[in-house]
This record gives structure tokens, C-alpha cells and sequence, in this order.
């Protein structure tokens, strides 16, 4: 267990006792961080906690596979970038704001800025952020639409 949950508390009207909150609250907070959210938000929630996750893989798994592809054997590449990953997460949580990090590591004609303008001009930040409002849609649409699998159909 890695105690790095991430649990959503739904903000309810009326609203719950203090004593109640406060030991839900110490409850989710032994196996990670808990986060209090108006109802409004329960939706996009879902997807940012649960659907990261699987899109960290991915990006994960395709910087493996390209320094293999350079190289790299696959245990240290694996090493490499999850360190490179844990470090930078820590820096972030510690207040770097996400563009002063990657500033900090680019370099006028530099190997990061090259790789930079690649993603950029694939669209990869346009193509991550369209992935995430769709893991929100259809988190909206299972509130609302019974599927085929739904247990509780009426």
C-alpha cells in the first residue's frame, strides 16, 4: 500500500455534522489526501481521481518504450522515468507551478525544448486535456443513462 488515495467528500446540504465530517475526513486521510467538493463537481472529480491514474500509465509506458527504443534496457529506463516522475510530482506539491518546472529544465537549443516543440506541435496538451473532458462526459452520462450492465435497472 502506498497511502496516496485520493478521496472526494461530497459537501451535502444539509450539511453533515462537524464531528461526523471531521472523522470522515481522518478516516481517508490515513491512505492518502481527502478532498471536500460541492455536488456539482462529483462528476469531474471521478475522472481527474480515477481516470489520471490510466493516463499516467500510458504516458508512462510510451517514454519506456522510447528510451528502449534509444538504448535504454527497459529496468532502468522503468527506474528512470518513475523517479523522474515522483520527483517532479514532489516539486509541484511543494508549490512549482507546473510551467516554472518545465522552464527550469529547458534550455535555449536544448534537448527539452526539442522534445517540447514535438509535443506541441502534436497537440498533445490539446489531445490530454480533450481525454480528460471525455472521461467527464461519460462520468455525467453513467449518472444519467442506465446501461445494459447496470445492476439496479428498474
Amino acid at each position: 500500500m502506498v497511502s496516496q488515495s485520493l478521496t472526494a467528500i461530497e459537501i451535502s446540504d444539509p450539511p453533515v455534522p462537524a464531528p461526523y465530517m471531521e472523522l470522515t475526513e481522518a478516516i481517508f486521510e490515513k491512505i492518502g489526501k481527502a478532498v471536500k467538493i460541492a455536488p456539482k463537481l462529483m462528476n469531474a472529480t471521478t475522472a481527474v481521481g480515477g481516470s489520471t491514474p490510466a493516463f499516467w500509465g500510458v504516458i508512462c509506458d510510451a517514454m519506456i518504450d522510447a528510451a528502449v527504443a534509444v538504448g535504454v534496457p527497459r529496468n532502468l529506463a522503468s527506474t528512470m522515468i518513475f523517479q523522474s516522475m515522483l520527483g517532479s510530482a514532489t516539486l509541484m506539491q511543494n508549490g512549482l507551478h507546473p510551467s516554472l518546472l518545465r522552464d527550469q529544465g529547458t534550455s535555449p537549443e536544448g534537448c527539452t525544448i526539442g522534445g517540447l516543440m514535438v509535443l506541441e506541435e502534436g497537440a498533445v496538451r490539446g489531445h490530454i486535456g480533450k481525454a480528460l473532458r471525455e472521461a467527464v462526459t461519460i462520468a455525467r452520462l453513467m449518472e444519467t443513462t442506465p446501461h445494459l450492465n447496470d445492476t439496479r435497472r428498474s
